[in-house]
């Protein structure tokens, strides 16, 4: 009695209740969380070392820090380098080829042709008959135009969500380096 008392009522038997769900499920609680946090998963057990492989909701968040904006160029675009790895690598890792919802956010705004070319084969690895969910957020200084029309065919398609915000560099300057600061 004493010891239901100290676990507030609970049995802690000290079982892992949760490496017993089956991989479906285990794929289906990941789908809920960005994709970087999905991956860090494959940390916990043996059991989710390659379940992120396996996922079919894809969430990917570049968001750039105060420090990010003032650093140097050079900085700027490894950090981006960094992220373009990252998607890559879950893009190519990956054993299903289902895509049912894909999320990408980048605050990230280089304006060069990688940045372009690699959001253009992310959204093609996206884009297919399962496609249920679209949602795209990007500053951008030029380098992304539009969407590719294929998006518009997908016929199971029922979120679309397209924000990209055109700023040019003399407005990013004034814009994030000052409100960074009132931040």
């Amino acid at each position: 009695m004493a010891e239901e008392e100290n676990n507030g009522g609970e049995n802690n038997d000290g079982i892992d209740r949760i490496s017993t769900l089956s991989n479906s499920l285990l794929c289906h609680i990941l789908s809920f969380l960005p994709t970087k946090t999905s991956v860090h998963m494959s940390f916990v057990s043996r059991k989710w070392r390659n379940l992120w492989k396996n996922l079919e909701v894809f969430d990917f968040r570049d968001k750039c820090n105060e420090y990010s904006y003032q650093a140097p160029d050079d900085e700027f675009n490894e950090q981006f380098m960094l992220f373009t790895v990252f998607v890559n690598t879950v893009l190519s890792l990956r054993r299903s080829r289902v895509v049912r919802k894909f999320r990408l956010s980048s605050d990230h705004i280089p304006n060069n042709p990688l940045f372009a070319y690699s959001v253009d084969t992310w959204l093609s690895i996206a884009i297919g008959p399962h496609l249920q969910e679209f949602h795209l957020t990007l500053f951008t200084a030029g380098a992304f135009d539009n969407l590719p029309p294929t998006l518009f065919s997908c016929s199971n398609l029922i979120s679309l969500r397209h924000a990209t915000i055109p700023i040019s560099s003399s407005f990013l300057y004034f814009c994030f380096v000052h409100f960074i600061i009132i931040v």
